[in-house]
């Protein structure tokens, strides 16, 4: 190999079927989601995938909390200043469809049953908490947590709108209202303070 270039890591079996369930439900949904079909669409036993996962449960609901993870990062809803909130979401929408769309309808059979509601309430507070670390940084003071609930609302809200209209101008238009009101809320309208 020459020098300076180092050899990538071929995923492992486990991030090949995190990415094999995420693609199925991004693609096919959440239902389709079966050992079976994990296992058929990478070529390997039903045996294996059951190794990993013991359950299709486990599996999904494993697939769920990366697939979120990664859009914790990579959303941009943790930002520094109101200008970086949310930028670059419209090319992680664009890039990883198949991941939001799993995470949509995931959420969606939890409101069908409840029995699995715990699991998408507990990704949203952590999506939460991002978002509140965005108001924290802007000055914002959001006590209850409601802001922060309410501005992760408008970005879950204008991303799942984006898979229907499929217009990048039209959500970046949105995003950047979203940027006014965050700066509003922190008193960069020249006044003293965030509105009661």
């Amino acid at each position: 190999m020459p020098a300076g270039v180092s050899e990538c890591a071929a995923p492992s079996t486990r991030d090949r079927l995190m990415e094999a369930v995420i693609d199925i439900a991004g693609h096919e949904g959440e239902r389709t989601v079966t050992l079976s079909s994990v296992a058929s669409r990478l070529g390997v036993t039903h045996g294996l995938v059951r190794h990993y996962f013991g359950t299709c449960e486990a599996l999904l609901g494993e697939a769920f909390q990366l697939a979120a993870g990664q859009d914790m990062s990579d959303s941009n809803i943790a930002a520094d200043t109101v200008d970086d909130f949310a930028r670059g979401l419209v090319d992680m929408l664009e890039t990883d469809t198949a991941r939001q769309l799993m995470q949509f309808d995931l959420v969606l059979s939890a409101i069908r049953d409840p029995r699995s509601a715990d699991t998408a309430k507990c990704l949203y507070a952590r999506f939460y908490a991002r978002t509140a670390s965005t108001l924290a940084h802007a000055g914002i003071d959001d006590p209850d947590g409601d802001w922060s609930a309410l501005l992760f609302a408008m970005v879950d809200g204008i991303s799942l709108q984006h898979f229907l209209f499929k217009d990048d101008r039209r959500t970046e238009a949105m995003l950047s209202r979203v940027r006014t009101v965050l700066a509003l809320l922190a008193g960069d309208d020249g006044e003293e303070g965030p509105p009661p």
